[in-house]
């Protein structure tokens, strides 16, 4: 636990620099940014059984390809759920390396090296913003490498909305759905790139979403679109279905309330009212899907952008200092959350620099296909 605490601690100092100061300190936030790539990209198997599957399928395509099989007939080329822009990165990263660890280490270093870029590129508060992030989607970086790549390279074809560009912004829209179906939720956000809203339309919109998923289009867009890594979770997305789930519409009111709130107030570039909209796009997908016990994961293209307008709101609130506390409190509220829901599967932390596992890990128990990895981790690098 005591890693997660120092994780906070380093965020939390962070986002005290004064706002007008924060685009001007670059080494400390890839300095940051790298620490918490590292805390990520060297755990060892932690977050959930995806990380186990993920690794057999990598192994096996690394075995493959040392066994002669034509590249594009490897296990990762093959696999029900590996959409062909994840499979060629297993098969690319497979030539490197034959270690499960060392391929999560890459596509984490991947994932992060983009959202670096994004923050640069789309706040003036980058430590705000990164901290929204780590409250908002850190940990499921840890487990959802499919989804975390998809939502790295869809973020990237927003500005092109914005510029209407739409060959770039579908291209690039594409290459995510390459690596993950869900993403495709971004693109009807060409559409409104530039769309200025009142809050009336908005409140109407809302309502029209939460309707929506009373419907059967809900299921037919989990099952089309938010498929996990295994049927059984699939499965359970939409038996699952019934009662509605409070959390997801606690977060949509929380946003919509601060959001709101300054509105008509906000100034706001080309870049920030897109940025607005994806936001807006966020809300609606939470009431939508609010049904569904993993319905939340068709919101995931969506987080950078919110991470990085939620910090312009912030700032531009100015001495309505309420709007800074309580989103701060409710980062740190859904941080803690996942954190102890998920438990065992982060705690005790350990990385894959030291042999051996962990005392209590029933993933590990039930999961685990190769435990040569319990003797030597780096074995077969």
């Amino acid at each position: 636990m005591i890693y997660y605490l120092i994780l906070a601690l380093v965020l939390g100092c962070a986002v005290m620099i004064p706002p007008e100061q924060q685009r001007n300190k670059n080494g400390l936030l890839i300095a940051v940014i790298a620490f918490i790539a590292l805390v990520c990209g060297l755990r060892d198997m932690l977050g959930g059984y995806d990380n186990y599957i993920y690794g057999e399928i990598f192994d096996a395509t690394a075995s493959d390809l040392r066994e002669g099989v034509n590249p594009f007939q490897t296990t990762a080329m093959n696999w029900q759920h590996s959409e062909k822009g994840y499979a060629m990165l297993n098969v690319a990263i497979a030539y490197l390396t034959q270690n499960r660890y060392i391929f999560l280490f890459i596509i984490n270093a991947i994932f992060y090296v983009l959202l670096y870029y994004h923050l640069q590129r789309f706040t003036r508060y980058p430590f705000i913003a990164l901290f929204i992030f780590l409250a908002l989607y850190y940990f499921f970086t840890w487990v959802y490498l499919r989804q975390m790549l998809a939502v790295a390279v869809v973020t990237l074809a927003i500005p092109y909305a914005v510029d209407r560009k739409p060959l770039q912004f579908f291209g690039l829209v594409f290459l995510g759905v390459l690596f993950h179906s869900g993403v495709v939720m971004l693109a009807p956000f060409y559409f409104i790139a530039q769309k200025h809203f009142t809050k009336n339309q908005l409140v109407t919109l809302c309502i029209l979403a939460f309707l929506l998923g009373l419907t059967p289009v809900g299921s037919v867009l989990v099952n089309m679109f938010g498929n996990p890594v295994s049927e059984q979770k699939s499965d359970a997305t939409v038996e699952g279905m019934g009662g509605v789930r409070l959390a997801y519409i606690l977060e949509a009111i929380f946003f919509s309330v601060i959001i709101f709130s300054r509105y008509e107030k906000l100034m706001l570039d080309k870049l920030g009212v897109g940025l607005m909209n994806v936001t807006f796009m966020f809300v609606l997908t939470l009431l939508a899907f609010s049904r569904f016990e993993n319905g939340g994961r068709l919101t995931w293209c969506y987080l950078i952008a919110v991470s990085c307008l939620m910090p312009e709101i912030i700032v531009q609130a100015g001495k309505d200092t309420w709007v800074k506390y309580s989103t701060y409190a409710m980062m740190i509220w859904l941080y803690w959350r996942i954190l102890f829901a998920w438990g065992f599967q982060l705690s005790p932390y350990k990385t894959f620099l030291t042999d051996g596992v962990r005392e209590y890990d029933p993933i590990w128990e039930q999961f685990e296909y190769d435990h040569n990895y319990d003797d030597d981790k780096l074995y077969k690098l």
